[in-house]
C-alpha cells in the first residue's frame, strides 16, 4: 500500500473525515474491488458505503454507527485503523434510519417460485414412486400367499392320490418235481400146504430225477437315457424322480421357466398346479390333463404301461 494511505491525520484540519473517505476509495480501487462487492462482504447498503467515501453526512447514521462502519471498512481493505482515533464526526447528525444502512434480502421473484415448483414437482414424483413400489411389494407377497396356500393344499391332498400301478406279471412258480418211490413188498401167500417154498420177492424203487428249471441268459444292454423338458405357463412346485429313484426337481418354479432333465424312464411326475405346466418327453408333448384333480396332478411318464389313466371313483 501507497506510503499516502499510511500517514496520519491532522486532527485540527476539518476535512479530516472526508480524506479518510478518500483514502478507503482509493484502497478499494487498488485492490480491484466495486462498491457493490465491498457492500456485500460488509452486508451495508451501497448508499451507506459511498456515504462513507464521499463523507456524505445527510446519508449517514449516528456517528456511533459510523466508527463501527469505517473501522470494518477499513480492516476489509487493510487500511491502518488508528487513523479513526483522530477523526472528529461531530458533524455527523443521525438522519438516516439505522435499519436502511444494512443491505435487504433480496425480495422473491418468479425465479424463486420456478425452483419451489420443481422442487415440488420432484417431490411429488418421489412420492407417487414409492407408493407404486409399495404396491407392486403387496402384490407380490399376496401372489406368494396364493402359491403357498396351493402348495399346502396339494401337500394335503397328495396322500389321497394313488399311483396307477403297472399289471406287472409275476413268473408262476416251477413246479417241483415229485420224487415217486414205488417199493413192491413181496407178498407171501401161505398156502396151507407146506410143499409151496417162500418166494423171495424183490423190490423195485423207481426214482425220477427232479427236472431242473432252464435257465436262459439274457445280455443286458446299457439303459438308455431319456430327456424330460418342463415348461412353466404359471407358478407350480414341482417334484420328478427317475426310475432310479434319482430326484430331478424338487421346489417351486416360476412363471417362464424352462427346465430339461434326463434320466432312466419312467419318470414319476408331481405338480402342485398342472395346468400351468407343459411336459415334453424326448421332444413330444405329452398329454397330462386326464391325471388333473383340482390342479394337482402325480402320473409317470416314460412307457405305455406306466400311463394307465386312474379309474374315476
Amino acid at each position: 500500500m501507497s506510503e499516502q494511505l499510511e500517514q496520519s491525520i491532522d486532527e485540527n484540519e476539518p476535512n479530516a473525515m472526508e480524506q479518510f473517505g478518500v483514502r478507503l476509495r482509493d484502497a478499494r480501487e487498488e485492490k480491484g474491488l466495486t462498491i457493490e462487492s465491498v457492500a456485500a462482504e460488509l452486508r451495508l447498503n451501497i448508499d451507506l458505503i459511498r456515504a462513507l467515501e464521499h463523507n456524505d453526512t445527510s446519508n449517514l447514521p449516528s456517528k456511533i454507527f459510523v466508527m463501527g462502519y469505517l473501522r470494518s471498512y477499513a480492516r476489509l481493505l487493510s487500511v491502518d485503523e488508528s487513523a479513526l482515533e483522530q477523526l472528529d464526526l461531530s458533524e455527523i447528525h443521525q438522519t438516516v434510519d439505522v435499519k436502511s444502512s444494512f443491505s435487504r434480502p433480496p425480495e422473491k421473484n418468479s425465479k424463486h417460485l420456478s425452483i419451489r415448483l420443481v422442487t415440488y414437482l420432484i417431490t411429488v414424483g418421489m412420492l407417487s414412486l414409492l407408493v407404486v413400489w409399495w404396491l407392486s411389494m403387496q402384490s407380490d407377497v399376496t401372489k406368494m400367499a396364493s402359491v403357498d396356500d396351493n402348495q399346502q393344499q396339494a401337500l394335503a391332498t397328495e396322500n389321497s392320490l394313488s399311483l396307477p400301478i403297472s399289471n406287472t406279471e409275476q413268473p408262476e412258480p416251477v413246479a417241483s418235481t415229485e420224487i415217486i418211490s414205488e417199493q413192491q413188498s413181496a407178498v407171501v401167500d401161505k398156502s396151507d400146504s407146506e410143499e409151496e417154498a417162500p418166494a423171495a420177492i424183490t423190490t423195485d424203487v423207481v426214482a425220477e430225477t427232479a427236472i431242473e428249471p432252464e435257465v436262459v441268459e439274457i445280455d443286458e444292454e446299457p439303459i438308455a437315457q431319456s430327456q424330460l423338458k418342463i415348461t412353466y405357463l404359471e407358478d407350480s412346485w414341482t417334484e420328478i424322480s427317475d426310475a432310479d429313484d434319482n430326484r430331478l426337481l424338487y421346489g417351486l418354479y416360476k412363471q417362464g421357466k424352462e427346465v430339461v432333465v434326463n434320466g432312466v424312464a419312467p419318470f414319476t411326475l408331481f405338480f402342485g398346479f398342472a395346468p400351468g405346466v407343459v411336459v415334453s418327453h424326448n421332444e413330444e408333448q405329452f398329454d397330462h390333463s386326464p391325471y388333473h384333480r383340482k390342479g394337482v396332478a402325480r402320473f409317470k411318464v416314460g412307457t405305455a404301461e406306466d400311463n394307465h389313466l386312474p379309474v374315476a371313483n
